[in-house]
């Protein structure tokens, strides 16, 4: 729907007001400099929640449980629940900006006790689908790290454009600040973030060591040239090289396992066994860090396609054990073969944020042209220069044998995750009868429904029943607004889907529930975009009550609302976040990133990420436990393709 009269007025009287190159002239408006205009996140009204909320649970419940439910949830809304709307209110209005992120960051990211490997952080796949701008990994490494300390730069100096939602209305950007210098730090009950505002350097892992390279010049603090990277990351590889006689105990070389066991079980390992002497100087450096570089020469993906993406995806999610130091905001991982991606943590941001980074660095990479034909880079570093700038130096560990063991312990137990994990990456648009966004917007229906819709359909006919459905939906229309959830199962999309399994269905029935199913979604979603989802607020209820010391049988209703597991989970992926020229103008099946993903929620369901990428594909990324017998990306994969063309063919002629 188009920006109502009332909008466009406030969102007028936010450029009159905030955007500098009207009152000064000149200037655009800087990052934040929407942030005092933002409206602060409601508390919805709480018969509106729990009606909602049995909405969505109907589809999974028998008539009897249903009206348990219901009982239980109304009697909650009259008892305590008033009360803890009250107070949930009151600080909503008294001390905090925002009555949800600050409980969700702490509560849902830094209490949970499970690894952050695969049950938390997720990935990005760097790049183009079909074009490696060269295949020298050094080269691409200091291209793109220099990219990337850009991106820094215009965050420091406030420079990078707010976004606009339809060029209208401004996003919550705070997210930013904590991209680069942050690490999560592990705690018996409770992790912390720690963000080192002043750090200026990288931390590269490089064949199993890890080394410190300052990234700016040591007499005027400015920013190292790619050519100049490029000469610090050759000498990195160097000492590399001459390390590979060396005796060093393999634990060493394995010392990131720690970070990718569970929380408590590494903050335990770190305490005993990093926290003073040389240990604790290089877990120093390495927590400090902008972020993390690891060039992986060894590692070649397949040729191209969907083999590649595949392979690509579970590397950087994973990689083997002891190339992913878990805490760190972001790890941008380059390599044999010139690809790169990211592997981010999950509590500082949100994956639109890293993607919108990601995606300005290619861009950047793209208009620069940095590379000769032989793959080399243009410019060279000046001999002189490099000569003034600070040796890369390899970080040491002195590891004692009971270190040594706790090593190899969390080694082993994340390979144990690692090979239960399995991802199928596919890009739907290459075969005959398939599409992308514009066939979809022919059949005028919201593509983000149509994909959902087809979601549905597709696990019906891979489980042989329903389950609960997770979508993230963004609140950054908020102050300080991350995402709430749009529960994408709903009675209208049961009903279309057994229609579409139901062989005496019409077509005209059929589509009529489509109808249906997709405007249900379409406004589910926009309940959430405006604050007026369901989940959050069922959550911070209960983290109220708990602050308050109220009984378990008073907010049962709430307990039990959330342990419901959510047996897919899904997210779109954005795109085209920049403002910066595209190679063919848009995206395309060439120039497009396959997008990224992350592990299933339930060990028995799926995690099921998707990029929209231009007009003529769809990304997806479908990942399970292979010890959950009922879960296979790749039938799954074959079952959504049937459920998109199907879909289309309803809604032609």
């Amino acid at each position: 729907r188009r920006p109502g009269l009332i909008t466009k007025l406030w969102a007028g009287w936010l450029k009159l007001i905030y955007t500098p190159q009207i009152v000064l002239g000149g200037r655009h408006p800087l990052l934040y400099s929407y942030q005092g205009a933002l409206p602060v996140l409601p508390v919805p009204k709480l018969n509106d929640t729990i009606t909602r909320y049995l909405e969505s649970i109907k589809p999974l419940q028998s008539e009897k449980e249903f009206k348990e439910t219901t009982k239980s949830a109304r009697e909650f809304e009259q008892g305590v629940g008033a009360r803890l709307q009250r107070y949930l209110k009151a600080k909503r209005f008294l001390w905090s900006n925002n009555y949800v992120s600050d409980w969700w960051t702490k509560y849902v990211y830094l209490s949970s006790r499970s690894p952050l490997l695969l049950y938390s952080n997720f990935y990005g796949l760097g790049g183009w689908a079909e074009v490696i701008p060269t295949s020298d990994p050094l080269s691409r490494a200091a291209v793109l790290t220099h990219a990337l300390l850009s991106f820094k730069r215009l965050i420091d100096r406030e420079e990078l454009e707010p976004m606009l939602l339809r060029g209208i209305v401004p996003l919550c950007m705070a997210q930013y600040k904590g991209m680069f210098g942050t690490c999560r730090m592990p705690g018996n009950d409770c992790d912390r973030l720690e963000q080192f505002e002043f750090s200026h350097h990288i931390v590269v892992h490089c064949e199993g060591s890890w080394y410190k390279l300052e990234c700016y010049h040591p007499e005027t603090g400015v920013l190292l040239e790619p050519a100049e990277f490029l000469h610090q990351l050759k000498l990195i590889k160097s000492i590399s090289e001459g390390m590979r006689q060396t005796s060093e105990a393999s634990a060493g070389r394995c010392i990131a396992a720690l970070t990718t066991d569970y929380r408590a079980k590494w903050c335990e390992n770190r305490e005993r066994f990093l926290s003073h002497g040389v240990n604790n100087a290089s877990l120093s450096e390495i927590e400090s860090a902008l972020f993390i570089l690891s060039l992986e020469e060894a590692t070649h993906p397949p040729p191209k396609g969907s083999e590649q993406w595949t392979y690509m995806a579970k590397h950087l999610l994973c990689g083997d054990g002891t190339n992913r130091w878990c805490d760190k905001s972001f790890s941008l991982v380059v390599f044999g073969s010139g690809h790169a991606g990211i592997h981010g943590e999950h509590t500082w941001a949100d994956g639109p944020i890293l993607a919108h980074a990601m995606e300005y660095i290619c861009l950047a990479e793209y208009n620069a042209n940095p590379y000769e034909p032989d793959g080399g880079l243009r410019d060279v570093a000046d001999p002189a220069t490099v000569k003034q700038l600070a040796r890369p130096y390899r970080l040491d560990w002195l590891l004692s044998k009971d270190a040594e063991e706790a090593v190899l312990s969390s080694l082993q137990r994340a390979h144990e995750d690692i090979g239960d994990f399995q991802t199928r990456v596919f890009r739907f648009g290459d075969e005959e009868g398939e599409f992308g966004t514009k066939e979809i917007k022919r059949c005028g229906v919201s593509p983000d429904a149509f994909v959902q819709m087809a979601l549905q359909l597709a696990y019906r006919r891979d489980a042989g029943s329903f389950c609960l459905t997770y979508e993230s939906s963004q609140t950054r229309l908020f102050l300080e607004g991350r995402t709430e959830t749009i529960r994408s199962l709903s009675n209208e999309s049961v009903a279309w889907v057994n229609a579409m399994n139901d062989k005496g269905a019409s077509k005209q029935q059929r589509k009529s529930l489509l109808d249906k199913a997709t405007a249900r979604h379409t406004l589910t979603s926009k309940l959430a975009m405006l604050g007026q989802g369901v989940d959050r607020h069922l959550f911070c209820l209960y983290v109220m009550a708990r602050g308050l010391v109220v009984s378990e049988d008073q907010v049962a209703f709430l307990k039990n609302a959330l342990a419901v597991p959510w047996t897919m989970s899904t997210s779109q992926i954005p795109q085209q976040q920049t403002s910066m020229k595209w190679p063919k103008g848009k995206p395309s099946p060439m120039y497009s990133c396959p997008g990224g993903g992350f592990g299933p929620v339930a060990d028995t369901g799926y995690g099921v990420s998707y990029m929209l990428a231009g007009d003529d594909c769809i990304y997806f990324h479908v990942a399970a436990k292979r010890s959950a017998k009922q879960t296979d990306p790749e039938a799954f994969r074959r079952q959504l393709c049937g459920a998109l063309k199907e879909i289309r063919d309803l809604c032609q002629p």
